[in-house]
Protein backbone atom coordinates (compact mmCIF):
# COMPACT_ATOMS: atom_id res chain seq x y z
CA UNK A 1 0.00 0.00 0.00
CA UNK A 2 1.36 3.29 -0.92
CA UNK A 3 0.45 6.88 -0.37
CA UNK A 4 0.93 10.04 -2.30
CA UNK A 5 2.97 12.51 0.59
CA UNK A 6 5.33 15.28 -0.05
CA UNK A 7 8.84 14.74 -0.08
CA UNK A 8 10.60 17.03 3.18
CA UNK A 9 13.27 18.81 1.75
CA UNK A 10 13.15 22.08 4.48
CA UNK A 11 12.18 22.64 7.79
CA UNK A 12 10.73 25.24 9.82
CA UNK A 13 9.16 25.81 12.94
CA UNK A 14 5.48 26.49 14.13
CA UNK A 15 4.40 28.13 17.41
CA UNK A 16 5.57 25.83 20.07
CA UNK A 17 9.42 26.18 18.28
CA UNK A 18 8.53 22.54 17.00
CA UNK A 19 10.76 21.25 13.94
CA UNK A 20 8.83 20.18 10.78
CA UNK A 21 9.50 19.28 6.92
CA UNK A 22 8.15 21.66 4.53
CA UNK A 23 7.29 19.54 1.53
CA UNK A 24 8.41 20.60 -1.91
CA UNK A 25 7.18 18.15 -4.79
CA UNK A 26 4.92 14.89 -4.38
CA UNK A 27 6.40 11.22 -4.29
CA UNK A 28 5.13 8.27 -3.74
CA UNK A 29 6.02 6.63 -0.34
CA UNK A 30 5.29 3.19 1.07
CA UNK A 31 2.49 3.77 3.81
CA UNK A 32 4.93 1.71 6.57
CA UNK A 33 7.63 4.01 5.48
CA UNK A 34 5.45 6.77 6.26
CA UNK A 35 4.59 5.55 9.26
CA UNK A 36 7.84 5.45 10.46
CA UNK A 37 8.63 9.58 9.66
CA UNK A 38 5.36 9.99 11.60
CA UNK A 39 6.14 7.87 14.71
CA UNK A 40 10.07 9.84 14.61
CA UNK A 41 8.17 13.13 14.58
CA UNK A 42 5.61 12.48 17.52
CA UNK A 43 8.27 10.57 19.67
CA UNK A 44 11.09 13.20 18.31
CA UNK A 45 13.82 9.87 17.53
CA UNK A 46 13.91 6.53 16.76
CA UNK A 47 13.76 4.94 19.51
CA UNK A 48 13.68 5.28 23.20
CA UNK A 49 16.16 2.80 24.90
CA UNK A 50 19.43 3.93 26.36
CA UNK A 51 21.51 2.57 23.60
CA UNK A 52 22.54 5.93 21.86
CA UNK A 53 26.06 5.28 23.27
CA UNK A 54 26.57 1.89 22.27
CA UNK A 55 25.20 2.52 19.01
CA UNK A 56 28.14 5.08 18.69
CA UNK A 57 30.76 3.40 19.78
CA UNK A 58 33.62 1.87 17.09
CA UNK A 59 35.29 -0.37 19.81
CA UNK A 60 32.05 -2.58 20.48
CA UNK A 61 30.65 -2.55 16.79
CA UNK A 62 26.72 -2.62 18.18
CA UNK A 63 24.28 -5.02 16.31
CA UNK A 64 21.11 -4.26 16.39
CA UNK A 65 17.74 -6.51 15.05
CA UNK A 66 14.69 -4.76 13.34
CA UNK A 67 11.98 -7.60 13.67
CA UNK A 68 9.22 -6.64 11.00
CA UNK A 69 11.22 -4.56 9.17
CA UNK A 70 8.48 -4.15 6.41
CA UNK A 71 10.17 -1.85 3.19
CA UNK A 72 13.61 -0.91 6.26
CA UNK A 73 12.55 2.81 6.55
CA UNK A 74 13.64 2.32 10.50
CA UNK A 75 16.80 0.44 9.43
CA UNK A 76 17.87 2.80 6.36
CA UNK A 77 17.33 5.94 9.02
CA UNK A 78 19.57 4.23 12.00
CA UNK A 79 22.16 2.79 9.07
CA UNK A 80 22.43 6.59 8.69
CA UNK A 81 22.53 7.65 11.94
CA UNK A 82 24.95 4.74 13.42
CA UNK A 83 27.35 3.55 11.29
CA UNK A 84 29.75 1.89 13.96
CA UNK A 85 26.61 -0.18 14.22
CA UNK A 86 25.97 -3.30 12.14
CA UNK A 87 22.20 -3.82 11.19
CA UNK A 88 20.12 -6.68 10.55
CA UNK A 89 16.50 -7.14 9.51
CA UNK A 90 13.81 -9.29 9.38
CA UNK A 91 10.37 -9.74 7.68
CA UNK A 92 8.02 -12.16 6.34
CA UNK A 93 8.11 -10.73 3.25
CA UNK A 94 11.60 -9.78 0.98
CA UNK A 95 10.40 -5.84 0.74
CA UNK A 96 13.26 -4.06 1.53
CA UNK A 97 13.84 -1.38 -0.50
CA UNK A 98 17.11 0.17 0.35
CA UNK A 99 20.68 -0.45 -0.65
CA UNK A 100 22.06 0.20 3.00
CA UNK A 101 24.48 -1.36 5.06
CA UNK A 102 21.77 -3.90 7.00
CA UNK A 103 21.45 -7.59 6.59
CA UNK A 104 18.09 -8.79 5.50
CA UNK A 105 16.84 -12.27 6.31
CA UNK A 106 13.24 -13.25 5.07
CA UNK A 107 11.94 -15.35 8.35
CA UNK A 108 8.87 -15.31 10.79
CA UNK A 109 9.87 -14.98 14.56
CA UNK A 110 7.23 -16.88 15.33
CA UNK A 111 8.95 -19.94 13.29
CA UNK A 112 12.31 -18.86 15.57
CA UNK A 113 14.90 -16.94 13.92
CA UNK A 114 17.56 -20.12 14.56
CA UNK A 115 19.74 -18.29 11.90
CA UNK A 116 20.93 -16.53 14.45
CA UNK A 117 22.88 -18.03 17.93
CA UNK A 118 22.03 -16.75 21.30
CA UNK A 119 23.13 -13.50 22.82
CA UNK A 120 23.90 -12.02 19.43
CA UNK A 121 22.34 -8.45 19.23
CA UNK A 122 22.72 -5.51 21.72
CA UNK A 123 19.39 -3.82 20.69
CA UNK A 124 16.42 -5.40 19.56
CA UNK A 125 13.39 -3.47 17.69
CA UNK A 126 10.09 -4.21 16.90
CA UNK A 127 7.30 -2.17 15.87
CA UNK A 128 3.64 -3.10 15.31
CA UNK A 129 3.64 -6.71 15.94
CA UNK A 130 0.26 -7.70 16.26
CA UNK A 131 0.21 -11.04 17.50
CA UNK A 132 -2.13 -12.91 19.56
CA UNK A 133 -1.19 -12.68 23.66
CA UNK A 134 -0.50 -16.54 23.29
CA UNK A 135 1.93 -15.76 20.34
CA UNK A 136 3.53 -12.86 22.13
CA UNK A 137 4.00 -15.23 25.52
CA UNK A 138 4.58 -18.81 23.93
CA UNK A 139 6.95 -17.21 21.47
CA UNK A 140 7.99 -13.56 20.74
CA UNK A 141 9.33 -13.16 23.34
CA UNK A 142 10.85 -16.10 24.36
CA UNK A 143 13.01 -15.69 20.77
CA UNK A 144 13.59 -11.92 21.38
CA UNK A 145 15.35 -12.76 24.75
CA UNK A 146 17.53 -15.61 23.38
CA UNK A 147 18.87 -12.87 21.17
CA UNK A 148 19.36 -10.13 22.74
CA UNK A 149 23.00 -9.92 24.67
CA UNK A 150 23.13 -9.78 28.15
CA UNK A 151 22.89 -6.46 28.95
CA UNK A 152 20.94 -5.58 26.07
CA UNK A 153 18.07 -3.92 25.25
CA UNK A 154 14.60 -4.93 23.66
CA UNK A 155 12.08 -2.65 22.61
CA UNK A 156 8.67 -3.23 21.65
CA UNK A 157 6.74 -0.23 19.71
CA UNK A 158 3.14 -1.32 19.08
CA UNK A 159 -0.34 0.64 19.18
CA UNK A 160 -3.78 0.71 21.30
CA UNK A 161 -6.76 0.87 19.47
CA UNK A 162 -9.16 3.08 21.79
CA UNK A 163 -12.61 3.72 20.43
CA UNK A 164 -14.98 7.02 21.36
CA UNK A 165 -18.30 6.59 21.19
CA UNK A 166 -18.50 3.01 20.27
CA UNK A 167 -21.70 0.97 19.97
CA UNK A 168 -23.02 -2.45 20.07
CA UNK A 169 -20.76 -3.24 16.56
CA UNK A 170 -18.05 -1.35 17.25
CA UNK A 171 -17.67 -3.01 20.34
CA UNK A 172 -17.92 -6.83 19.23
CA UNK A 173 -15.13 -5.30 16.59
CA UNK A 174 -12.87 -4.32 19.33
CA UNK A 175 -13.40 -7.77 20.93
CA UNK A 176 -12.65 -9.36 17.60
Amino acid sequence: MGCACAKPTTEEQDDNNNRFPIPDENVDIPFSQMLHYVHRFIWQGNFSSPVDERLNSVSSKARVLNVKCGEGAWLKDNASLYPSADFFGCDITATLQYDVSPSFLKADILDGLRYYDKNTFDFIYLQFGLYTENEWQEKVIKELVRLCKPGGWIEIMDRENIFHNERETTQRLGKA
